[in-house]
């Protein structure tokens, strides 16, 4: 019983990230049904017993923004310093990033069309604010610059703007990106520098 729960978890997985991804390409309303389910790998009949239409596939997928990154932070041990933070935070921004680019992508490029996904990316956003929260919270004693500042310099330098930027052409690749992007938060936020006049 707990395999067939499975599979049909894993269905409707594909089934709702095959829609995401056919939204990087074309407007919501051309996209079918029969086309949701040949980016699914599976038949369109699979998917009406699944869903009962493609707005119902829409709304399900929402689930995954917020989701994803609360998983793949609760998967994390708990960081033992500051710098330890800030790359396990950048890590695993640069990880969900990398792992659904294709969805990602569409949910910004596609949200003034299709308000459903500016509602996964405010989803998304909530659950990486409070990741930086915590971040925060837990080198509150090391850090350089007031909490208001540090905010907004982790928010700007893990955003999926910036990663695009450092992966792009011209950009650092895998793992450089990260590896730039966390050793120049660590210097601004944890370093002593001269004030600014």
């Amino acid at each position: 019983m707990a395999r067939r729960a499975e599979k049909a978890q894993r269905t409707r997985a594909q089934i709702e990230m095959a829609l995401i991804r056919l939204l990087a390409r074309q407007p919501y309303g051309a996209i079918s049904m029969s086309a949701i389910a040949r980016g699914a790998g599976i038949s369109a009949r699979t998917i009406q017993r699944q869903y009962g239409s493609k707005d119902d596939v829409l709304v399900a997928s929402l689930r995954h923004a917020g989701a994803a990154l609360a998983d793949e932070l609760s998967g994390r041990p708990e960081p033992a310093s500051a710098p330890e933070a800030i790359r396990q935070l950048v890590g695993t921004m640069y990880a969900l990033y990398n792992r659904y680019r294709p969805e990602i992508w569409a949910a910004y490029s596609r949200g003034d069309e299709v308000p459903q996904l500016a509602v996964a990316v405010m989803s998304a956003m909530h659950a990486w604010n409070s990741a930086i929260d915590k971040v925060l919270d837990g080198c509150v004693e090391e850090l350089t610059v007031d909490r208001g500042e540090a905010k907004r310099a982790l928010a700007a330098l893990t955003s999926y703007q910036t990663w695009r930027g450092t992966m792009g052409p011209g950009g650092f690749g895998s793992p450089e990106a990260e590896e730039f992007v966390t050793g120049l938060l660590e210097w601004y936020l944890l370093r002593q520098r001269p004030s600014r006049s």
